[in-house]
């Protein structure tokens, strides 16, 4: 009889890996486009049991444990009630993350982590935006329903098993059981008997690439992410072969006198490089960028260090990548001194802006904003526009924030540098009633908001051309990450990160293409080098040169991944596990770092560097030349 408590946790756990399976399968189903470059899926829906088995184990272990005492107060309807209570609750919450990925990770393109919730508490975005998301994929929701229903049914058809036999013989075989399982559950939580629990980056020792999402699943990810928010000290090279290969601290030493040029920064919301010109001059959706672009020097291959505004906009203003789950703003080191654009130019007389048209607070833009050295934040508090240019939902429409924006440059002392990040072609890609009919765009849902951002943009460039100081001005146009997509080309592990990135001088327009890799964090070293700045500064990135190898970072919270101009490296933190040649091979469906002859030594070691000296500089808070 006494067998019959552990048949009935036996059922329990098969039911909750079906689930779990039929949640991936539903991932794979809702998000195919993405992985239908990636080969079979099969090995990732096999390994991804293991992962499967871990989550469920590490999620009700304690209820597991509870239910196999060996005592007959176990089958008090009081106990069973709570504990039938508990395992409906823990498992509805631990799917629904499983579920929400299913939609979430069209925009993201990995599975969720433990950042989901700092995204949700950071402010009050998150969940003033719920009810609409709720209504856009509904879908999700009633997979969720039906998975409690399924949790609700199951285990109020459970009863308990009292035991009838009585006396030492069956307490002893019953406490020999229970000690017997607790550590069959530990192994399962672990993940196995390897020295090193489970973890989301060893999902890359069975796949590679785009089926590494598919393996796991978001509750294993959200709780193995949770206490990764504190670095540990890296020790790849010792201190002379770590400043020899990579160095964050840069001494200019340009002889030209520096340029009291205005800079003005436009980071665009979502917009990848799958919606210009650089992937289709035919079907863009924003035909101004593409003109701008045509006299600008244009970088084409630009990429986004991470996949969220909040990792976006630290990569951009102060050369800050986000390089570990969560984000700089509201991780342990958000308190570190640190340089940006504005200190930067601070020191030689300059004022600063940043703009946003949200709610303030939003994803804590006001905070970094005034720890990364801006003078003033400026959004939806300061607007002093229409009621009706409000959203309902987001914040203030790009078109009249935008001439908001212009109206406050007019009144800004020169030289100025300020940043702009724009809001409408975020969810719910809303775009004002007089527009609705002009911007349709195509099947993607963002896509009629990208051409009324892209439209909004040429509005503020013609107001602003009238402007005294436009003349005067560096434009510096981006964007902070990519997003939905539908072009196999932008969804590889590279595809994903490729944004627009063009410098427009309006005193000395030039059409000037750059072919070489260059990412987010590149951006301020690179201005800075335009400008001809003559003091030395601490920034992750480096001013673009031609004649000098570049690199894109980024972590997916499975890998750290690396771009070239050839190839496009993943790295699990202790070994190189994907090469993959860039040029030979764009949609990246060829792992050949076992081809023989094959060199990718000087990007590992690079990455490396990098990485260590991160680490080190966030831990000890060294992200300025005193």
């Amino acid at each position: 009889m006494y067998w019959k408590k552990y048949r009935a946790v036996f059922k329990q756990v098969l039911l909750l890996m079906g689930l779990y399976a039929l949640t991936r399968l539903l991932f794979y189903f809702f998000n195919y486009s993405y992985f239908k470059y990636s080969g079979n899926p099969a090995a990732a829906f096999l390994y991804g049991m293991r992962f499967d088995l871990s989550a469920i184990c590490w999620t009700n272990g304690v209820l597991f444990m509870a239910q196999l005492l060996p005592f007959n107060f176990t089958v008090n309807k009081f106990y069973q009630a709570v504990l039938q209570i508990l395992f409906v609750l823990i498992n509805a919450l631990a799917l629904l993350f499983n579920c929400i990925d299913i939609a979430f990770f069209e925009f993201i393109q990995k599975r969720s982590t433990y950042e989901l919730f700092q995204a949700l508490s950071g402010d009050n975005d998150g969940m003033q935006l719920l009810p609409r998301y709720l209504i856009d994929y509904w879908y999700v929701l009633l997979l969720w329903i039906g998975i409690v229903a399924t949790l609700i049914f199951f285990r109020k058809n459970e009863t308990a098993v009292e035991l009838h036999q009585s006396g030492r013989s069956i307490l002893t075989k019953l406490t020999g059981l229970f000690l017997l399982f607790t550590p069959l559950l530990v192994l399962g939580a672990r993940g196995g008997w390897q020295y090193r629990p489970l973890d989301m980056i060893g999902a890359s020792s069975y796949v590679t690439g785009k089926q590494v999402a598919l393996v796991l699943n978001t509750p294993f990810c959200i709780m193995k992410s949770a206490n990764k928010m504190q670095l540990s000290k890296l020790t790849y090279f010792n201190d002379q072969q770590l400043k020899s290969i990579y160095s964050p601290l840069h001494y200019p030493k340009d002889t030209v006198a520096f340029t009291r040029k205005n800079v003005v920064m436009i980071i665009l919301e979502s917009v990848g490089s799958e919606y210009t010109g650089l992937a289709d001059k035919k079907k863009s959706l924003t035909p101004f960028l593409d003109s701008l672009s045509q006299k600008s020097i244009c970088f084409t291959r630009a990429y986004a260090n991470g996949k969220t505004s909040i990792k976006g906009i630290p990569a951009v203003a102060a050369g800050i990548p986000t390089l570990f789950d969560g984000s700089f703003t509201y991780s342990a080191y958000n308190a570190n001194d640190f340089e940006s654009v504005a200190s930067l130019l601070k020191k030689k007389g300059y004022r600063s802006s940043f703009f946003h048209g949200g709610n303030n607070g939003t994803m804590g833009f006001d905070v970094f904003s005034k720890a990364a050295g801006f003078d003033r934040y400026l959004g939806r508090d300061e607007y002093t526009g229409a009621p009706e240019d409000f959203d309902g939902h987001w914040g203030i429409f790009d078109e009249p924030f935008y001439q908001f924006f212009k109206n406050a440059l007019d009144k800004e002392k020169q030289p100025f540098v300020s940043c702009f990040f724009s809001l409408s072609s975020h969810h719910p890609y809303l775009v004002p009633l007089p527009y609705k009919n002009r911007f349709t765009g195509n099947s993607l849902a963002i896509s009629g908001s990208v051409q009324y951002a892209d439209f909004a943009l040429q509005q503020f460039f013609k107001a602003a051309q009238q402007a005294e100081w436009y003349k005067n001005t560096l434009f510096v146009i981006t964007a902070d990450h990519t997003s939905m997509s539908k072009n196999p080309l932008y969804q590889t592990d590279a595809g994903i990160y490729s944004i627009p990135f063009l410098l427009f001088d309006p005193s000395h327009e030039s059409a000037y293409q750059v072919n070489n890799t260059i990412q987010q964090i590149d951006i301020v070293p690179t201005i800075l080098n335009y400008l001809h700045y003559d003091r030395p500064y601490f920034s992750f990135g480096k001013p673009f040169h031609p004649a000098e190898d570049s690199y894109a970072v980024s972590f997916s919270g499975q890998f750290y991944q690396l771009i070239s101009n050839r190839f496009c490296l993943q790295f699990d933190g202790e070994k190189t596990c994907a090469v993959f040649d860039m040029q030979n091979d764009s949609l990246l469906t060829k792992n050949i770092i076992k081809q023989p002859g094959l060199d990718y030594s000087k990007e590992e070691k690079w990455l490396k560097a990098m990485l260590q000296t991160y680490h080190q500089c966030l831990i000890d808070n060294r992200m300025r030349i005193k």
